[in-house]
């Protein structure tokens, strides 16, 4: 049976809030098709030890808090000029939890 890479236990799952381990568990019990177990949005494929989810991040990934729009980090990228006026777009590259303070950079 494989487990759950020992880096992601104790830790939470950025999508939805929940315990890696809870995720982990409930996607082990899903059948096997095509090779992979899905779950509310999450996926393992078949001998692989770490869980794929919807690619989000609205939750701590180190104490599982709710993520406020304060807590979202961005950076604005130069995208040229249109039509003479300067272009830029907006990118999400981290976070810091207002709740314990645990910094992700992306």
């Amino acid at each position: 049976m494989i487990e759950l890479r020992k880096d992601m236990v104790g830790k939470y799952c950025e999508c939805c809030g929940r315990k890696n381990t809870k995720v982990w568990k409930f996607l082990m019990k899903q059948p096997l098709e095509n090779n992979v177990r899905v779950w509310k949005g999450h996926k393992i494929y078949n001998d692989n030890d770490y869980f794929y989810d919807g690619g989000s991040s609205d939750y701590c990934h180190k104490c599982g808090t709710k993520l406020d729009d304060e807590d979202i980090r961005t950076s604005t990228e130069s995208r040229g000029e249109f039509w003479g006026a300067p272009c830029s777009e907006t990118i999400v590259v981290g976070y810091k939890c207002h709740g314990c303070g645990y910094t992700e950079t992306f």
